[in-house]
């Protein structure tokens, strides 16, 4: 059994005696050389920041408290950022409504569309109207008027307190049985 172990001892020593057999071995040391100059390139460069910003500090765990809080707050920057963002995001999906409180008509789009209307002349499937050129004209003559009269209404409203106080409690008070209803 001896012989067998003394077989075994020279086996497992001439293993490791052995070197490995590259074909280019000054390749694979200058690759490792290069390797490790970037990383201590790197590192130095992280260094030098660090030691530009947080240099007038000497005692190291106060300086390594003041890059922890500069890197919290950082991330709190970065954080109400992507919020902003987000929430930008969630405003451009909205429907936005803007309401007058008197409503803005151009007087050619109204023609136009009492045009069409009186070409088309159907309201429903069994009922018909048919407008001709001067009931359409004073329709829109009675628009004009109404328009002019309820700008001179709201101005007056505008201009007297009392008569703008009057209706803003009389408009309260619809609102209150509506709510009722």
């Amino acid at each position: 059994m001896s012989d067998g172990n003394n077989k075994y001892e020279k086996v497992v020593k001439i293993i490791r005696e052995s070197l490995p057999a590259f074909p280019h071995p000054e390749l694979i040391e200058d690759a490792v050389i290069e390797k490790i100059r970037t990383k201590d390139q790197f590192s130095a460069g992280i260094n030098g920041l660090i030691d530009t910003a947080f240099g007038w500090i000497y005692s190291g765990w106060v300086r390594r408290s003041f890059i922890g809080a500069a890197l919290i707050l950082f991330a709190v920057f970065v954080y109400q950022q992507a919020d902003l963002l987000r929430s930008v995001r969630s405003l451009e999906r909205e429907v936005v409504t803007i309401t007058h409180e008197q409503p803005l008509l151009n007087v050619r789009d109204l023609e136009r569309r009492l045009t069409i209307f009186k070409i088309s002349s159907k309201i429903g499937p069994e009922r018909k109207i048919e407008i001709n050129e001067s009931q359409l004209k004073e329709f829109m003559d009675s628009y004009k008027n109404l328009e002019l009269k309820y700008e001179n209404l709201n101005r007056m409203i505008q201009e007297d307190t009392l008569l703008k106080k009057y209706f803003e409690k009389k408009f309260e008070e619809i609102e209150k049985n509506k709510s009722k209803i």
